[in-house]
């Protein structure tokens, strides 16, 4: 489900992507340090997206190193690491964990389950840690399941369990900043939740499986009523991000909330588009 919410590098000026891929690298670095190659197996863009986020609106300095790792040994890269980066790491750990275990209890997936197990002693360390994000997280995945089980056809319901979950995340600490932050991770975890739906639709449809855009069941103008959904989402993220009193990587926030969070839509559409027209032109043969 995660991937989505990473940069455009064509529109991306040089040093905004060398200091992203600082970030990246720093948190997978961090994942590593903390818990082994299966950490570092659960490094998604979103939370290289918070950590610069929290990182710009706090105003925190970075410690940078440079130096090579088992996926890049040829050349050395820069990491970059804060307080945030700690925050981010754990998030994302706890986070993979609840939805590994979730696809082991659904589906069965042994693969799914053993990189749960390897996690699971630390997770539970981080429960006691940070009690209400774990809270949140349990919760409303146990009722996204009930809806999806269920096959509800509220969009908005559906979608609002996932985006709570991002909402918590996105809350560092209890500050004047929380409420914005907090509108930033609901509306973005909508969004991350409804575009994997839009792209998952072909092989949900054809594998008879849970789809709220399935339940929905819009036929014509599809692509165009599930963007519509989609820019609302992004354009509520957008409107609370311009309120927070960020200067710092601010061009390279704004790249990913405004063109990157949409590089996946273009690849899925054109795809998409490519196997209409050779349905279309085998129906015809």
């Amino acid at each position: 489900m995660f991937g989505y919410i990473t940069v455009n590098k064509m529109d991306l000026k040089g040093r905004d992507f060398y200091r992203y891929r600082a970030y990246y690298c720093g948190l997978c670095r961090k994942l590593g340090e903390k818990y082994g190659l299966s950490g570092r197996m659960t490094l998604t863009y979103e939370f290289t997206f918070l950590t610069v986020l929290l990182t710009a609106l706090y105003d925190k300095k970075s410690s940078v190193e440079k130096g090579r790792c088992f996926m890049h040994p040829c050349e050395k890269r820069y990491r970059m690491t804060n307080e945030f980066t700690d925050y981010c790491a754990d998030m994302n750990i706890i986070l993979a964990y609840y939805s590994l275990m979730d696809n082991w209890h659904d589906d069965r997936d042994v693969k799914s389950l053993v990189m749960a197990k390897g996690l699971d002693k630390k997770v539970k360390r981080l429960e006691r840690r940070y009690k209400r994000q774990t809270a949140v997280i349990k919760r409303e995945l146990r009722l996204l399941n009930s809806c999806e089980e269920n096959e509800c056809d509220d969009i908005d319901e559906v979608s609002g369990h996932f985006g709570r979950i991002v909402e918590e995340l996105f809350v560092y600490k209890k500050d004047i900043w929380e409420d914005n932050l907090r509108k930033m991770g609901f509306y973005l975890g909508k969004f991350i939740y409804l575009m994997d739906a839009w792209d998952d639709y072909e092989d949900d449809s054809a594998k008879n499986e849970y789809n709220i855009f399935k339940m929905l069941k819009i036929d014509n103008k599809y692509d165009e009523h599930c963007h519509t959904i989609l820019v609302m989402m992004m354009a509520e993220v957008s409107r609370n991000f311009e309120m927070l009193p960020i200067v710092k990587n601010s061009e390279l926030l704004r790249n990913i909330l405004y063109s990157g969070v949409w590089q996946k839509w273009y690849i899925s559409e054109k795809k998409h588009d490519n196997e209409k027209k050779e349905g279309e032109a085998n129906e015809s043969l």
